[in-house]
């Protein structure tokens, strides 16, 4: 069983051996910290061996009970032939399993697609990722099917890539300790992309190392309210070192303001991944925490406005055929979606709850579209990231928004 210390976050895999029955719970004294952790008799008492599951053919169950590595070690040794369904706040994934070998791994959102996957490590330009992404929502099909239409590459490189593609989805999943998982056996998947087999056990010893990683990340950045902000002597040297796309998209969000959170959610990447990256930053010295009692105590003694190039710069709703609201943008990031905590509410079906960003970067006003479902539109095109000038129109489902300057 995988147990995480609720005190100093270190991961622990215990057995009968390691616990201690007092009350009927279970009591586990956690090596690094000493702290007891109480595990309650239900959930300790939950069947998950190996006989069990070969004898369901469906099952549910908590990943704060169980862990991810534990779940996909229990179908590989089982011998599962399904779906294995994956949700947490920060996601979902289906996997699928052949005789308990992890043949393919699909996630929810678009923008962990395969497509963007490319994008990022710089194996596509964004006008193929363009195209991908628009022939996968016109035709129907997965993004992985749109890569062979779009793509002239030959069938070795297509494998190469989405077996790459395929670990990282499933080990960036390791980390989840809250949410529920679901076996749905015999379940196939849809228009599969070929045939793929994952070396199942080096990819769970993979994830048991990204987890003691995520652990050590963690120690560090011990919760998303942390604030980051890079050092004034470092900015130099930052020009200086070669960066992976990832992590300068995470050095661009980095302003002494945003937390850590707030990073991972902007930022065009997995939550380890992003987490990594700040990681990375501190430990090379590079970046500081700042006190957050401090931090919020500047906040509330009203500051001007530093004036900036994007202080000019606003956006106006149209609301048939008029303006009906105009808003500045300065130096900040303005968040459009249907969500009630966006900056800029859109409220129609067509909208995602956080669908895309307007931001000041540089004296450039820039928009970036969030992984939404339908897409964000500039003069009628399909963008996921370009600039913005005076006269551009942001297209949101049926709602359009001028940019004034």
């Amino acid at each position: 069983m995988r147990l995480e210390c609720p005190k100093c976050k270190s991961v622990h895999w215990i057995d009968e051996k390691d616990v201690q029955s007092t009350q009927g719970d279970f009591i586990y004294r956690c090596r690094e910290c000493e702290q007891n952790i109480t595990i309650h008799k239900p959930s300790r008492n939950q069947d998950t061996s190996i006989g069990a599951l070969r004898a369901r053919k469906d099952f549910t169950g908590s990943l704060s009970v169980m862990g991810v590595p534990d779940v996909i070690q229990m179908c590989h040794l089982g011998l599962k032939t399904g779906m294995l369904r994956l949700s947490s706040p920060r996601g979902g994934i289906r996997i699928y399993f052949d005789a308990g070998n992890i043949t393919y791994a699909v996630p929810d959102l678009e923008k962990d697609g395969v497509a963007y996957f490319l994008f990022r490590n710089g194996r596509i330009d964004m006008g193929q990722l363009s195209k991908v992404v628009k022939t996968s929502q016109s035709e129907g099909i997965l993004q992985e099917k749109a890569l062979y239409k779009v793509l002239s590459w030959k069938e070795g490189e297509f494998q190469i890539v989405l077996d790459s593609f395929m670990t990282e989805t499933v080990t960036n999943t390791f980390p989840w300790t809250s949410g529920e998982f679901s076996f749905t056996e015999a379940a196939r998947m849809q228009d599969a992309p070929g045939e793929l087999v994952v070396d199942t056990t080096n990819l769970i010893l993979e994830g048991i190392r990204l987890i003691k990683e995520w652990d050590l990340i963690r120690r560090t950045i011990p919760d998303d309210q942390t604030v980051l902000q890079i050092r004034a002597e470092a900015a130099r040297k930052l020009e200086r070192t070669h960066l992976l796309h990832d992590e300068r998209e995470v050095l661009s969000l980095i302003d002494g303001k945003r937390s850590a959170g707030e990073i991972c959610s902007h930022a065009p990447c997995a939550e380890f991944v992003a987490c990594r990256a700040m990681y990375g930053f501190l430990a090379a010295g590079l970046a500081r925490k700042i006190n957050v009692k401090n931090l919020k105590e500047s906040k509330e003694r009203p500051e001007k406005e530093p004036k900036t190039h994007g202080t000019r710069y606003r956006i106006a709703r149209k609301d048939k055929g008029s303006i009906s609201q105009a808003i500045p943008v300065g130096s900040r990031t303005i968040v459009f979606g249907r969500s009630l905590s966006a900056d800029v509410y859109v409220g129609n079906d067509r909208a995602s709850r956080r669908h895309c960003q307007v931001m000041s970067r540089e004296g450039k006003l820039i928009v970036r579209d969030l992984g939404s479902t339908n897409g964000t539109f500039l003069n009628g095109r399909r963008v996921f990231r370009e600039h913005l000038s005076p006269g551009d129109v942001i297209s949101i489902g049926d709602m359009e928004f001028v940019v004034e300057g």
